[in-house]
C-alpha cells in the first residue's frame, strides 16, 4: 500500500507539534500503517500555484516546503520519503501542456512527477508486484474482455 500524504501549499501553520498536519502524520505512526524498513508514504504538496508567481520564487518557496515536509517524515516516522508538488487547479495558473501532463514552474510534468515517485516507491522496497501492478493500471492500455 501507498499512503499519500497532502498538505496544502498555503498552509503556514504545519510544523508544531500540535498542528493538524504533525498529528496526522502521529496519528499514522500510532495506528503502525508505516515501515520504518519498507517505507510507503509519499508527501504531496497541493495547491502549488499558490507558493509564488515568478518562477525563481516559485521553485525556491516549493524547495523549501518539500525539505520541511521531508524533515517532519523523518522526525515523526522515522522514513525518508519523496515529496511532489501538484497544482489542483494548474488551468488556472496557465501552465504549458505537455500531452497528459502539465508543465510546473521548475520544469517538472505533474501528475508524471507523482507516478515517478510511487514507480520508485515501490522499486526502492523490492516490491516487484506492487509495481507491476501500479504499471499495469497506469499504462493506459485496456486488457480485452475489460471496460
Amino acid at each position: 500500500n501507498i499512503i499519500f500524504v497532502l498538505i496544502n501549499a498555503g498552509d503556514k501553520r504545519f510544523d508544531g507539534p500540535n498542528s493538524t498536519f504533525v498529528k496526522s502524520i502521529k496519528c499514522l505512526r500510532k495506528l503502525n500503517l508505516v515501515d520504518s524498513k519498507y517505507p510507503n508514504v509519499v508527501g504531496v504538496v497541493t495547491y502549488a500555484g499558490t507558493l509564488a508567481r515568478k518562477k525563481e520564487s516559485w521553485v525556491s518557496k516549493s524547495e523549501s516546503k518539500k525539505e520541511h515536509v521531508k524533515k517532519i517524515f523523518l522526525k515523526y516516522l522515522n522514513i525518508e520519503a519523496d515529496v511532489i508538488t501538484l497544482e489542483n487547479y494548474a488551468e488556472d495558473e496557465d501552465y504549458e501542456i505537455d500531452g497528459y501532463n502539465t508543465v510546473l514552474p521548475d520544469g517538472k510534468l505533474q501528475p508524471a512527477n507523482l507516478h515517478e515517485a510511487c514507480s520508485s516507491l515501490l522499486s526502492k522496497n523490492n516490491d516487484d508486484l506492487g509495481l507491476s501492478v501500479f504499471k499495469n493500471v497506469f499504462s493506459g492500455k485496456k486488457k480485452k474482455g475489460s471496460t
